[in-house]
């Protein structure tokens, strides 16, 4: 699977489920929910430094999400 969702004005990589609801972007596969395993995931500030977040006392997270078989 590759991450991300190409939509036809642009690329998608996260979504609040407020505007999942909500936006056409997401009606033709909202029903398709996984769950991503991560040991980590990383945040960028406004100086385009990285910040790296990992779980405390365990080794994984476990992260909703939403996937389509679209090529």
């Amino acid at each position: 699977m590759k991450w991300g969702h190409k939509s036809h004005f642009n690329f998608i990589v996260n979504g609040r489920i407020e505007e999942m609801l909500n936006k056409k972007t997401f009606l033709n596969f909202i029903n398709n929910r996984c769950v991503v395993i991560m040991e980590g995931y990383y945040e960028w500030n406004e100086k385009k430094e990285p910040f790296s977040f990992r779980p405390i006392g365990a080794d994984h997270f476990l992260v909703a999400a939403l996937y389509t078989d679209q090529k």
